[in-house]
């Protein structure tokens, strides 16, 4: 009986600790728009390529600090490598059951604030961050759950960050995903693979910003960011990041 007891004791205080050293979450970041164009001049007869204007990139590293509810100072800082168009690598932070971290961005260069944000929910975000205007010191972003209960096996997202409304059509199903919205579409049972379409308005029909195959891998992350474009000599006024990954 004793030994019963001391073992139901030893779980007891094994949850409360686990409860309260709180759980993983994983923050990756990912940045969308459009890169300056190409741009060269010749010196001595050779080309040489011109650097991009100031603020027309994000910034090329930031630091990352998680701040608690209650508390203005930084839990943590850590670092993370931004490019144009890819996901960043991801960093953690332990969350307790029942808070709401706020995730504080900073432009490593000059440790200015560059966004605040709430965590997503689950165990994983996915911050999406876009700019507002000419240059990427103002931004808007869309924190997104990215854990497996919200992208399951056998279903793939669409993610809207547009100013409008976008069409979807998943196969034989039709959608309207508004601004900041997203859909999770499901493989048909036993599928290998779904035609997606994404369309817009545009001179009072619908164009394309992407007609393809989502192909059906197990293992294998799919997403679709759709996006307006930020230059305005851009062919294409919405366009689409497939986002592809581990899960």
């Amino acid at each position: 009986m004793m030994k019963r007891l001391s073992l139901l004791m030893l779980m007891l205080s094994f949850s409360a600790l686990h409860a309260e050293e709180g759980k993983f979450h994983r923050l990756r970041v990912l940045t969308v728009g459009n890169r300056a164009p190409f741009k060269q001049e010749v010196r001595d007869g050779v080309r040489y390529e011109i650097d991009p204007p100031e603020g027309s990139l994000p910034p090329r590293e930031i630091s990352v600090g998680f701040v608690k509810p209650g508390d203005e100072a930084e839990d943590s800082s850590e670092r993370l490598s931004l490019r144009l168009g890819e996901v960043s690598g991801g960093v953690q932070v332990t969350v307790k059951e029942g808070e709401a971290p706020v995730v504080t961005l900073r432009d490593s260069s000059t440790g200015d604030v560059w966004l605040k944000a709430p965590l997503g929910g689950g165990d994983a975000t996915l911050l999406v961050v876009w700019r507002v205007g000419a240059k990427w010191d103002k931004v808007r972003f869309l924190a997104l759950d990215e854990s497996k209960q919200a992208v399951p096996a056998q279903a793939t997202r669409v993610v809207n960050v547009c100013s409008g409304d976008v069409g979807v059509t998943w196969g034989e199903k039709k959608l309207l995903l508004k601004p900041g919205k997203q859909a999770k579409l499901e493989f048909p049972a036993g599928a290998t693979g779904g035609r997606l379409l994404v369309q817009y308005p545009q001179g009072g029909g619908l164009a394309t910003a992407i007609d393809t195959n989502v192909e059906n891998e197990a293992g294998t992350l799919r997403q679709w960011v759709v996006f307006q474009a930020d230059r305005k000599d851009s062919r294409q006024p919405v366009q689409v990041l497939p986002v592809i990954g581990n899960r």
